[in-house]
């Protein structure tokens, strides 16, 4: 019996932790008045980068990669290595590195909502240019956010 009660507890609580990951909504606002916003401001005209070079930048030395493109606005030149959706169902596209087609680490463009329609039309190596801002590293790949095609 005391083996069944702990199994059944067990078995509940994960039902219940499933439930919690499961009802998160990707569409659901944030609160973001005590986060700090970077100023994206035209003042600032974006920084050109290619995505091989984006790259080579985040796997030389992540800290220094940040200081140069992280919250900044960037105007990136790339070719298409594959047009995902992702959680939400939000377009992002995978940049090619430039190690070749069997790269494991791929920039990662995610497109702002509004160019959804446009994203629809693009097409695998394909080359863009975006405007995005830089957003890190993720397990050793660089993220863009917010990304419009130029």
């Amino acid at each position: 019996m005391k083996r069944f009660l702990k199994w059944g507890s067990i078995a509940a609580m994960a039902v219940i932790v499933v439930g919690v990951l499961a009802g998160k909504n990707a569409d659901t606002p944030v609160n973001t008045n005590d986060v700090a916003t970077p100023d994206l401001s035209a003042q600032d005209p974006p920084l050109p980068v290619s995505a091989p070079a984006l790259l080579a930048a985040y796997e030389e030395n992540e800290v220094a990669a940040n200081a140069k493109y992280k919250n900044k606005r960037l105007i990136v030149s790339a070719h298409i290595k594959s047009i995902e959706a992702g959680m939400g169902d939000r377009p992002y596209l995978s940049l090619a590195g430039g190690h070749g087609q069997f790269e494991i680490a791929s920039p990662q463009a995610r497109m702002a909502w509004s160019e959804d329609a446009a994203v629809a039309k693009l097409r695998k190596g394909q080359a863009v240019k975006l405007l995005c801002v830089g957003d890190s590293e993720l397990a050793g790949i660089p993220m863009l956010k917010d990304c419009v095609l130029q």
